[in-house]
Formats: structure tokens, C-alpha cells, sequence
């Protein structure tokens, strides 16, 4: 697992306030999780018979936070997956539905699966889990079908409202495989799939199930209640607010779970060690030569600067100082050594000083155990050095090293993407509305932007919206436009509220059980999945006319 050379009286590093520190290299490729896993289990289990010795390495976090968000998952799917079977098997109140919809469902995800994996090498793990949540929406159709009396028909009838919201949340899904950014493609392409089998197995194959509606008390009801137009400019108030005072946080790492216990041990040793000492700078030039020549140039600058140039030299410094060497007459150095040494009482001690000082030679090489090394690429050539934090000053001659900042662009990037979709998503949504109700569209429309802007209200008094905060609004922007369109002018508004209040509740246990996880990124997709859920219930309740 490891190499370490142990040299007689060595000097051994010292962590502050603790003990002595052993630092060993792995071949191991740590960065595949892997491997990581096999080389941390292995080091636990010799440490184990030894308390208070402490171990660490960058991969640790790699481990034990894949295997805390892995269980973490696990753990709410399972919840999930039962919480659901628990409500359809409840609400649906019919056994044949029940089974022919869990097999529909999971005929869906299976499609999926084969041919998202036929359109890419290989697909994230994380694509498919949240692309069989993403299936579970599709249980919008077959209740509004149920309900409405749709499976008790003999031939298979495609009904508008039903499709309108299929097609808006296809056609978002559809828009989002564009983004450029593999996760997320593979999910769109996963939802676009297994929705689309979804709904064609409810449109075209659930009618011959002969399947009866339910029984559903009618409500009268008289109230004027509100305008449409009052929660559109409610809802804008909102964004508004949300728009100035919402702030993005750019570091991707604050997704990850908090693993305090390892924090505290690293702590301790870039602590202990002065590691925070210095600055990873990188510096390139066209040649070796150049880029030695370059370093001994930041050096005069920086004389405690750490790199490769405290072992190796440029030839023009190499050769200035040969030139300067055979200015020297050594071999009559030599004598007077000797002859100084001889009168001292030793006898001959300094007959081989200076040998072989006339053949010295500028091929000087790099040996790879000093710890730097000049590596090429793309026929450049490049090496890391460290400079003092407190006496760093901007240069043209060097890169400084900030992955923080390199994340954090990334990150920067990936946002900018994500609300350009968002637009072109609710861009693409009101010109549907409008195709097909006209002037009329300011009804659906609010059940889209109402819960948009109560979400982003939410993040912006509670903290920072982050990359899954806009991930999860993507979803929600898909699939909350269904409940405007199904409850537009409806005739039957009994039965279109019940069927979309089983399908809040189904998407709340598909999604929004997420919210109770303790790693931030599942964490903030519930969050928005929760936040929009609720503010449709709203919605849905309150005193708002379904007709024009």
C-alpha cells in the first residue's frame, strides 16, 4: 500500500500539541472511489489496535462522505418507496389499478434505463435514481384519467388537458437535455423517455382495464374569491424581492455532507504542520530551459520560495556558475590545505579535496524523489512551486493556485446555464398557454410562477441559493404547470382537485422527503420540491374562480 524510506537519525516532523507524523505515499489511484475504499479500510484496520494514533488523507473524505450520502439515500428512498405504495394502495382503493399502475410505472423506468444507456457510454447513478423519481410524476395522468372515469371507457381516448400537461413537461424535460452538462442531460433525457412511455401506457393501454371511477362528493361553490391577476402580481412582488436580495453560493463543496469529524482532523494537521503557510503557484515557459530560467527570476523576488530550482539550475546559471568555478586554482587551494592540515597533525586528509572539480558538467537531472517536477503538456512545459501566503504578490511571471476560485467559476458557469434553461423553459411553457387558451393563460400561468417566486423567496430570507436549488426548480417549473392547465374552466372541479391533490402528495413522497437529509445538495432539492408543493396546495384551496 505504501512506501516509506527510513533513514538512520533521521529528523522526524513533529505535529504541534500532539506527536510525531509518518508521511507515506500510496501507488493506489485514490481518486477512484474504489480503490480509495480498499487502501481506508486497510489503514483503519492497522490503526485500530492503536487509539491514539491519527490518520488522514484528502481521499478520506471521498469515502466516508460517498458511504454517509449513499446510506443517507438509501435510507429516504426506502421511506420513500413505501410511503408511496402505502398512498396509492389507500387512495386508489382498487387492486387491479393498483398493481397495473406500479407495473406501468416500472415498465416506464425500465425503458428508460435501456435506451439512456444506449444513447451514452455510461450513465451517473445519480441520473437514473432521480430520473425513477422523476418517473413517479407521471402518476398525474393516471389520476386525472381515474377520476375523471376515463378507464371505464372501451376505446382509448387522448384527453387534452392531460396531454397539454404531458407535452409542457416533456417539452421542459426536452429543452434541459441541451444544457451541456452530463448529470443533468442523462436526467432529462431519463425523464423525457420514461414519462413519455408513462403516459402512453396510461392514454393507450388503461382503458381496457374496465376500471369504474370513484365515487366523489361534489362541492358547490359560490364565492367570487381572488383574481388570477392579483397573485400574477403578487408572485412578481415576490421575484422581485427574491431577485435583489438573493445571494449564490459558489462553493460546490457546501453541497457535500458536513463531515465534522474530519474537518477537525485536518484542521490538526495543516495546523500543526504550517501547512497554511504557503501558496501553490504554478509557473510554465515554451522550454525546460526558459521555465528554469523563469523560476530563478521569481526566486531573487521570493528567496524562501520552495520549488524545483533549490535542486536544479538553468544552464545559463549552471554554466555562469562553472565559468565562474574555473577562475579558481584549486589545485593550489589544495597544497595549502594540506600543508595547513599537516601542521594541525593530520596526515594526508585532504588529498582528494576538490577531485574531479575540473569535469564538472551542466547536465543536471531531475530526480524524482526531490518532490517537484517539471511535467509537459500540450507542448508547454509546467511546475508547481510554494511561495510564502504573507509575501505573495500578483505576478505575470506565475499562476497562483486557488482551486477555491477555479470551483467557484465553475460553479459561476453552471448557474448562468441553469437560468438561461429556466427562461427558455417558461418562455417555451407561456407560448403553449397561450397556443392554447389565448388571452386566458394568466389562470395556468400562476400555478408556475406562484410557486417559482415563493421558493426563491423562501431561499433568499433563509440562506443561499445553490446549484440543486435551480436543478430542483427545473422539475418543479415541469411539472407544476400541469395543475393550471387540468384546472382551467374544468367542468368537473371535484374531481380534477382530488386527483391533483393525490398527485401533490405523491410527488411530495417521490421528492420532497428529500428535505429531511442531511446532505445539502438532497437536501435543497427538497426543499424547493416542498416549498412549490405547498404553495400549489395554496393555491388549490384558496378562493381563486376556475373560470374566466
Amino acid at each position: 500500500l505504501f512506501s516509506m524510506k527510513f533513514k538512520q537519525n533521521q529528523k522526524y516532523l513533529k505535529l504541534k500539541d500532539y506527536g510525531y507524523v509518518i508521511k507515506a505515499k500510496t501507488s493506489v489511484d485514490t481518486s477512484n472511489a474504489k480503490a480509495a475504499r480498499v487502501v481506508y479500510n486497510k489503514v483503519k484496520n492497522v490503526l485500530a489496535n492503536y487509539p491514539d494514533t491519527i490518520a488522514f488523507a484528502p481521499f478520506f473524505y471521498l469515502v466516508e462522505n460517498s458511504a454517509f450520502i449513499r446510506s443517507d439515500a438509501q435510507k429516504i428512498m426506502l421511506i420513500s418507496t413505501i410511503l408511496l405504495l402505502i398512498l396509492y394502495f389507500f387512495m386508489l382503493k382498487n387492486h387491479k389499478l393498483f398493481f397495473n399502475t406500479i407495473i406501468a410505472i416500472g415498465n416506464s423506468v425500465l425503458v428508460a434505463v435501456l435506451l439512456t444507456t444506449l444513447f451514452f457510454k455510461s450513465v451517473s447513478i445519480l441520473a437514473i435514481v432521480f430520473g425513477v423519481s422523476v418517473t413517479s410524476v407521471s402518476i398525474d395522468y393516471m389520476f386525472h384519467y381515474y377520476f375523471h372515469g376515463y378507464f371505464s371507457q372501451k376505446k382509448p381516448s387522448m384527453q387534452k388537458r392531460v396531454f397539454l400537461g404531458f407535452f409542457t413537461t416533456i417539452g421542459v424535460f426536452f429543452i434541459f437535455s441541451f444544457i451541456g452538462i452530463e448529470l443533468f442531460t442523462q436526467l432529462a433525457v431519463f425523464s423525457v423517455i420514461s414519462l413519455g412511455a408513462a403516459y402512453l401506457l396510461f392514454t393507450f393501454s388503461f382503458n381496457k382495464l374496465d376500471i369504474k371511477p370513484p365515487i366523489i362528493k361534489k362541492k358547490i361553490r359560490n364565492t367570487k374569491g381572488l383574481n388570477p391577476l392579483f397573485i400574477m402580481v403578487f408572485s412578481l412582488v415576490l421575484l422581485g424581492f427574491a431577485y435583489h436580495n438573493l445571494e449564490f453560493d459558489t462553493n460546490l463543496k457546501n453541497l457535500d455532507y458536513h463531515n465534522t469529524k474530519l474537518i477537525k482532523i485536518s484542521k490538526k494537521f495543516r495546523d500543526g504542520l504550517q501547512n497554511d503557510r504557503y501558496k501553490a503557484v504554478i509557473i510554465d515557459a515554451k522550454n525546460r530551459e526558459l521555465l528554469l530560467q523563469k523560476y530563478e527570476k521569481i526566486e531573487e523576488k521570493y528567496p524562501d520560495m520552495q520549488g524545483i530550482g533549490k535542486f536544479v539550475l538553468s544552464s545559463k546559471k549552471c554554466e555562469a556558475r562553472v565559468k565562474k568555478l574555473k577562475k579558481f586554482n584549486f589545485d593550489k587551494i589544495k597544497k595549502i590545505i594540506n600543508h595547513e592540515a599537516i601542521k594541525l597533525g593530520f596526515n594526508d586528509t585532504f588529498k582528494n579535496a576538490y577531485i574531479g572539480i575540473n569535469s564538472i558538467n551542466c547536465d543536471m537531472k531531475i530526480i524524482d524523489g526531490m518532490g517537484f517536477k517539471i511535467i509537459k503538456e500540450r507542448n508547454k512545459y509546467y511546475t508547481l512551486s510554494l511561495i510564502q501566503k504573507d509575501k505573495i504578490k500578483s505576478s505575470k511571471l506565475f499562476h497562483v493556485v486557488d482551486l477555491g476560485k477555479a470551483l467557484a467559476k465553475d460553479s459561476q458557469n453552471m448557474k448562468d446555464k441553469l437560468e438561461i434553461f429556466i427562461i427558455v423553459s417558461i418562455i417555451f411553457i407561456v407560448r403553449v398557454l397561450f397556443f392554447a387558451f389565448g388571452k386566458e393563460l394568466f389562470y395556468p400561468l400562476i400555478y408556475l410562477l406562484f410557486p417559482l417566486s415563493v421558493v426563491l423567496f423562501s431561499i433568499s430570507l433563509l440562506g443561499k441559493i445553490n446549484i440543486m436549488h435551480l436543478f430542483a426548480l427545473i422539475i418543479l417549473i415541469a411539472i407544476s404547470i400541469d395543475y393550471g392547465i387540468y384546472l382551467h374552466k374544468t367542468e368537473t372541479l371535484s374531481e380534477t382537485k382530488i386527483a391533483i391533490v393525490y398527485a401533490l402528495l405523491s410527488t411530495f413522497f417521490g421528492f420532497g422527503v428529500l428535505i429531511f437529509s442531511k446532505t445539502t445538495a438532497l437536501h435543497s432539492i427538497g426543499f424547493v420540491i416542498t416549498v412549490g408543493i405547498g404553495s400549489i396546495f395554496l393555491l388549490l384551496y384558496a378562493k381563486i374562480p376556475w373560470k374566466n
